[in-house]
């Protein structure tokens, strides 16, 4: 039950990226972090962390060592959401604006390392 759990929120997530994905490349005016489309990719991403971290709970109510509080199989994709989770944490509130910044010829350079914000 729990790999179908965690099968059908990542189509959710993957969903998310292929239409944040098609939407930064067809519509270029959409430049801001509040869109319905990041909405999409950013809550099947929530969702996915909800469920390991509720299944860690589990486990650890369950008094199963911390290692052993979710799926063997899963224990991997708990540090990707750790790493995927802190990976928007150094330049969140810049890059948007550095963003903008880097598009006007008379604006100082990006602060922000992003790909995007060097476009």
């Amino acid at each position: 039950m729990f790999d179908w759990l965690i099968g059908l929120l990542s189509c959710w997530l993957t969903g998310g990226l292929f239409l944040d994905g098609w939407v930064h490349n067809h519509l270029r005016s959409m430049e801001t972090v509040f869109t319905p489309w990041h909405a999409v990719l950013y809550s099947g991403f929530a969702a996915i962390m909800t469920t390991l971290a509720l299944a860690r709970l589990r486990g650890l109510y369950d008094r199963r060592p911390l290692t052993a509080a979710v799926p063997e199989e899963y224990e991997l994709s708990a540090l990707g959401v750790l790493l995927f989770g802190l990976g928007g944490v150094p330049c969140s509130g810049t890059c948007g604006s550095a963003s903008r910044r880097a598009r006007t010829p008379s604006s100082a350079p990006p602060t922000c390392s992003s790909p995007r914000a060097a476009s």
